[in-house]
């Protein structure tokens, strides 16, 4: 069993994090998790922690865990 993967690029991250980043503002919390993985990872954009942080505090406070 073979599994492929679809490569992604960058262009489709960058399109990623645009929508998922005017998701998040308006509180969507899956969006705002997805924001803080890319921000973390560095992926479609420059890696940065303090901004992933930010995301994931933000998600645990609307999703009022």
């Amino acid at each position: 069993m073979t599994i492929e993967h679809k490569e992604v690029s960058n262009n489709e991250h960058q399109e990623t994090f645009e929508k998922c980043k005017k998701a998040a503002e308006q509180g969507n919390a899956a969006a705002q998790r997805t924001l803080g993985v890319m921000y973390h990872e560095g992926i479609g954009i420059k890696q940065g922690y303090k901004e992933a942080f930010y995301w994931y505090i933000k998600v645990s406070r609307t999703r009022k865990c």
